[in-house]
């Protein structure tokens, strides 16, 4: 398969797996949290399409950014995708709590509750970028061709 094809079946099959291990992780974080009155099914059906909206989202936009950086700098091994990943996701997460979840004067609280998404978000990140690279392969990519004059 040709790079661009390899790279567009990364971007249109990476976000659907990575979240749907971020559903199963939500699931299984509310059902320990409250057994009584949650349902794992719904759980998951509800934080789904959400969680694919925001990994395809980071995917088209910082995830392919770094890919582009990454090949520059001739990173190729899956454990720096595997990172960047989560370290994106995370990140991302973060600035969302900072701006959604409370003012800077309750800034303990919305870091307290953004544990609970954090405990989403990076494996979701970690599975959407580590999904990519098993598809994408960069590892295997020739290197960057000399462009100095001769």
């Amino acid at each position: 398969m040709e790079r661009s094809a390899r790279l567009l079946a990364a971007l249109l099959l990476a976000p659907p797996g990575g979240a749907v291990l971020g559903a199963l992780v939500s699931a299984t974080l509310a059902a320990i949290i409250a057994p009584s009155i949650v349902v794992f099914e719904f759980q998951f059906l509800r934080w789904f399409p959400w969680i694919i909206g925001a990994t395809f989202a980071v995917s088209l936009t910082l995830g392919v950014g770094f890919h582009i950086v990454a090949r520059r700098l001739n990173w190729r091994r899956f454990v720096t995708y595997w990172i960047a990943g989560g370290v994106i996701a995370s990140s991302i997460l973060l600035i969302a709590a900072l701006l959604t979840m409370g003012q800077f004067a309750a800034l303990t609280d919305a870091l307290a509750d953004c544990l609970e998404y954090l405990g989403v978000a990076l494996p979701t990140g970690i599975a959407t970028a580590g999904i990519a690279w098993l598809i994408r392969r960069p590892d295997r990519d020739a290197p960057n061709p000399d462009t100095s004059p001769p």
